[in-house]
């Protein structure tokens, strides 16, 4: 089991210093070559806006330092918009497989695909509050890299 809890500071352009709190909780299981973890996540930005979110990923190990693992987060984004003086709410789930392939005692070869989609932006404070925010939108992305243990 681990807990946390984080504060993010932004210095937005023209619009002076904001920022958000959260508290994290997450917990893991191991089973024979098996990882199983949940984990939960709570933000709240200043000026009161609170959200949400949670993360479900299952590892399978392969040898002393190798894995290949699938993960599913899904949750609410809060963001400060001042073009729109307001806070705009969205959806995002994401979901992807991840990988790291030893290639010797200290390098890894690194690697993800996945696909997050946002939808459902709303705009919960300011003028016009409750009405969509801006158009759905899917990212969809490859990662490969090399790691050092040092």
């Amino acid at each position: 089991l681990s807990a946390g809890v984080g504060r993010s500071l932004f210095d937005g352009v023209g619009t002076g210093k904001s920022g958000s709190s959260s508290w994290r909780l997450s917990g893991e299981r191991y089973v024979g070559d098996w990882r199983l973890m949940a984990g939960l996540v709570r933000t709240r930005l200043d000026g009161g806006q609170t959200d949400g979110g949670g993360l479900l990923q299952v590892d399978r190990y392969v040898g002393e330092r190798g894995r290949v693992g699938v993960f599913y987060a899904r949750g609410r984004e809060l963001e400060n918009v001042p073009e729109l003086a307001g806070v705009v709410s969205t959806r995002v789930d994401t979901y992807g497989l991840l990988t790291i392939w030893p290639l010797s005692t200290d390098w890894a070869l690194v690697g993800s695909i996945g696909r997050s989609r946002n939808s459902d932006r709303v705009l919960r404070t300011g003028p016009g509050a409750g009405g969509a925010a801006g158009a759905d939108y899917r990212r969809d992305g490859i990662r490969l890299g090399v790691q050092h243990d040092f």
